[in-house]
């Protein structure tokens, strides 16, 4: 029997709007969201990007409204590294609890520990 394949979303976020009008810095983040994707057997089957800066506390918008959503199509977010998210050890451990009850990973291509 074949393995269907896993669907993820790219979740990428930069630190202010100007950022966002450079490409290369969303396309850095995408590019190795991308190829561990593709190492891993995962299609992408959105991308949600944040653009800001956020207290220590704060979430983008954007993936706090991700997070609410629990799209069925989808069981991993990745991201480029923890600090997309937060800054702050706790606010991250809260998050991946909320994603792990609702049968979702949050993976870190750069760091070793996923939810």
């Amino acid at each position: 029997m074949a393995q269907s394949q896993i669907n993820a979303v790219a979740y990428v976020r930069v630190s202010s709007p100007d950022h966002e009008k450079n490409e290369d810095v969303i396309a850095s983040q995408r590019k190795l969201i991308d190829d561990y994707a593709t190492r891993n057997g995962l299609k992408i089957a959105k991308q949600v990007v944040d653009s800001g800066k956020f207290t220590e506390l704060e979430l983008g918008p954007n993936f706090v409204e991700m997070m609410k959503a629990t799209d069925p199509n989808f069981d991993r977010i990745i991201i480029s590294s923890f600090d997309r998210v937060t800054r702050s050890p706790k606010v991250l451990q809260a998050v991946m609890h909320l994603l792990n009850n609702n049968n979702c990973k949050l993976v870190s291509v750069t760091e070793s520990h996923s939810s």
